[in-house]
């Protein structure tokens, strides 16, 4: 969804992404190289003017709360995450939870809660979450690979569906300035 996100929006895009990456460090699979990335300083962040974080397919161990500020738990990685980005830049901090599995949601509460997590430490943040409106939902993806390649992974066709939901919002959301522009 990138390259489309890249069209419409005809913004430079620098994607960091790592796949299977994760904000956390917990469970049977550590990983956390997307909060290295995300707490370092040599990649040009500071001269951003939008950041987006996603996050939730593939995070493990503890979800913890909203008001979490540790290492130790999903939602105090994120805390930590969205903070430092607040710190030490200027841009605007937009954070998407990744589309739903082809998992019965009941089966799947792990990723509908740190969903639900996601939303609620964003509001404590004060920043933007682009969630469970885009469309991509369980029932429209369980047995049809029109939209999804396998379990979670978009085709062109759900790439692009996801952008535009993507795209109609960042479109709206407004720069943070550090002064009044002339």
């Amino acid at each position: 969804y990138v390259q489309y996100v890249k069209e419409f929006s005809g913004m430079e895009v620098k994607n960091f992404g790592f796949p299977g990456g994760a904000i956390t460090d917990l469970g049977k699979h550590p990983k956390g190289q997307i909060y290295d990335c995300v707490t370092s300083l040599t990649d040009g962040k500071q001269e951003a003017d939008l950041i987006t974080l996603e996050v939730v397919p593939n995070e493990e161990g503890e979800l913890g709360d909203k008001f979490d500020n540790t290492r130790s738990t999903f939602c105090g990685c994120l805390n930590q995450c969205i903070r430092f980005l607040q710190e030490n830049t200027n841009a605007q901090i937009v954070v998407l939870c990744s589309v739903p599995t082809k998992i019965e949601p009941s089966e799947q509460r792990s990723y509908y809660e740190r969903a639900i997590a996601v939303e609620e430490v964003c509001k404590i943040n004060r920043v933007y979450c682009l969630n469970s409106q885009n469309g991509l939902g369980y029932a429209r993806i369980k047995n049809n690979d029109k939209y999804t390649i396998d379990n979670i992974h978009q085709t062109d066709l759900g790439g692009y569906n996801y952008a535009k939901y993507i795209w109609s919002n960042l479109k709206n959301i407004p720069l943070w300035f550090t002064e009044i522009p002339e």
